[in-house]
């Protein structure tokens, strides 16, 4: 969507949960409540992802060796989707994103304080 503001044009270049949904293969999967439903996907959803070890900001040779052995299993038909949980489980904690986050202050911070004027 491009919105002009000002003689400005502003470009929103974000994917929303849907298209992201797409891009993960994931599946609502009716679970036999009434109006109850779990989510399944190939991949792991963005938020689960943005939670995990692997994401530190750029898609690192780890996160490339991951993805090579995920799109392997899948091809050779020994992989199925997984909830949400369950990608947590195989991606591991958050202690990552909470290393890479205080990383992040601390160079702000050394940054501000040690930028010349």
């Amino acid at each position: 969507m491009i919105v002009v503001r000002d003689g400005k044009y502003f470009i929103d270049d974000d994917l929303s949960d849907e298209q992201l949904g797409v891009i993960s293969g994931l599946y609502h999967v009716n679970t036999g409540r009434p109006n109850q439903f779990i989510d399944f996907s190939w991949w792991p959803k963005h938020s689960t992802w943005r939670e995990c070890g692997l994401d530190v900001g750029y898609w690192s040779s780890a996160c490339e060796a991951w993805f090579q052995q995920r799109l392997k299993a899948i091809k050779g038909g020994y992989a199925q989707p997984n909830t949400a949980t369950e990608w947590r489980k195989a991606l591991g904690n958050g202690q990552t994103q909470v290393l890479v986050s205080n990383t992040k202050q601390v160079a702000e911070v050394f940054l501000n304080n040690h930028s010349s004027p």
